[in-house]
């Protein structure tokens, strides 16, 4: 898991249209730092323009429920 400060410091800014799915991902996990569920509701989390297709099998689970670890890992490499 990120530590808290990693994403709590460093503020993240474009006025590139094309990262503002990128921005949102970033508001999210910096949202959820706190919270100790380790998977959350696919509908709750940015997914479309931020996660790969290739991807997606890694991040959500059969029952639709995305692993925030594996999300953040994710959202970090891109």
């Amino acid at each position: 898991m990120l530590p808290s400060l990693l994403l709590s410091v460093p503020e993240f800014r474009s006025n590139n249209t094309v990262w503002r799915p990128m921005l949102v991902a970033l508001d999210w996990i910096r949202s959820k730092v706190a919270d100790g569920c380790r998977f959350v509701p696919m509908e709750d989390v940015p997914i479309d323009e931020v996660i790969a297709a290739r991807w997606r099998n890694s991040i959500i689970d059969d029952d639709g429920r995305v692993n925030r670890i594996s999300y953040a890992l994710c959202v970090l490499a891109q």
